[in-house]
């Protein structure tokens, strides 16, 4: 493969790496939002939009435009954002460059490392092999060779460990990330629409035709179960791996409990559906939508009879785009995110005995009077969204 120098100098939005950006009130609607995808803190839920790129901070309400020409990102796992050619600290506002002296643009790629001190494409005739390369200077770490058949699809485990391809011929094929790789095929036809990892690495989500997700687990080579009644064009899985959620481009939303093959809610929006994700805390899920024009496919069959009103939504001002649902929330849910935070013992007490006595009025005012340093802002905002869906679904007729 040839090694390629993607960028010298770069230029986003009028602004050169290495120039602290500034942020600025939102004065233009933000209406047509591509991605939404939370902080690993969960203090910020950074919005790729047809104008640019934006900042929400739930814990406040208070919403940054932050750069023109930018359709979104990915977080890293110290907290930056990730934005294809350069990594922004979301506190300074600063650019750093970044590199990939391995890119080619006739390889299929698979992803980065945490670190993105590497990077995995499919090569071949038929992208039917793996190599792996030093992003730093383009040098070949790993070749791995599959010759399995031509490949449709492929994703790289969180923990770095594996790769999952999808072949043409309905095969699914876990190859391990070694000089010696194994290779586990799995020949039930599956002809998957896509594959994604949970968290931890272990279990693979498939998205199979027919309004499927079948789930993989890849240590015992056994599959949990299927998972009915959605067509997956996006697949999230929260971050404790006990639930999964799945979108189709029409609005409609499934989320299952793993462990039972249960649906746990359904939901309908009325606009293009582009991207989910859940906040690290696991209680809610951000919705990125196309509002300026409705889906023009027929609304999936599967969501016919689906009662919104269900549904609990965090309001964010001024903001149509994307929408913060909170999915079936309920006293144990807020038990256990509380458990969760690692705030001081006294504080936990307290909060615990406010959830069981169903005194929610003095459970969000004490969360809200904690501090950064007191609470993570993640938890601080997933404890308020259920508590105040808790608060408006007694208040329902």
């Amino acid at each position: 493969m040839k090694k390629a120098l993607i960028l010298t100098l770069m230029l986003l939005g009028n602004v050169l790496v290495g120039e602290k950006l500034s942020s600025k009130a939102q004065d233009v609607p933000l209406t047509k939002a591509i991605s939404a995808r939370w902080s690993p803190d969960g203090r910020i839920l950074a919005i790729g939009a047809d104008n640019g790129l934006w900042f929400y901070y739930p814990t406040t309400g208070k919403i940054d435009f932050i750069l023109s020409d930018v359709g979104g990102g990915v977080w890293t796992d110290d907290g930056k954002l990730f934005i294809g050619t350069a990594f922004l600290d979301p506190n300074t506002l600063q650019l750093e460059e970044f590199t990939d002296y391995s890119f080619d643009p006739n390889v299929g790629g698979i992803g980065y490392s945490k670190d993105f001190k590497q990077a995995a494409v499919r090569y071949g005739n038929y992208f039917e092999n793996i190599a792996v390369y030093d992003t730093s200077n383009g040098d070949l770490i790993r070749q791995i060779k599959v010759d399995r058949g031509m490949t449709t699809d492929a994703a790289w485990s969180p923990d770095e460990t594996q790769f999952a391809l999808t072949l043409a011929n309905g095969s699914l094929l876990i190859v391990s990330n070694s000089d010696n790789p194994v290779i586990t095929e799995y020949p039930q036809n599956l002809f998957a629409s896509r594959i994604v990892w949970s968290k931890d690495g272990r279990f693979l989500a498939i998205g199979l035709g027919q309004q499927t997700l079948r789930i993989l687990d890849t240590k015992n080579k056994t599959y949990l179960g299927d998972l009915l009644g959605q067509v997956s064009y996006r697949i999230e899985w929260s971050p404790d791996g006990s639930r999964i959620a799945a979108s189709d481009l029409d609005g409609s939303i499934t989320i299952w409990d793993v462990s039972t093959s249960m649906v746990i809610e359904k939901y309908q929006t009325t606009s293009y559906l582009w991207n989910i994700d859940f906040s690290p805390f696991g209680a809610t899920l951000a919705l990125a939508m196309d509002t300026t024009s409705k889906p023009s496919i027929p609304i999936a069959s599967s969501t016919a009879n689906i009662d919104n009103t269900s549904v609990y939504i965090e309001p964010i001002q001024g903001v149509d785009a994307v929408q913060i649902v909170v999915p079936a929330p309920s006293p144990e849910k807020l038990e256990s995110i509380t458990q969760a935070c690692g705030v001081q013992p006294i504080v936990e007490q307290s909060l615990t005995a406010q959830i069981d006595t169903n005194n929610l009025q003095a459970f969000t005012t004490q969360v809200s009077a904690l501090t950064d340093t007191e609470i993570p802002p993640g938890c601080k905002a997933d404890l308020l969204a259920v508590a105040n869906a808790l608060i408006a679904k007694a208040q329902q007729p």
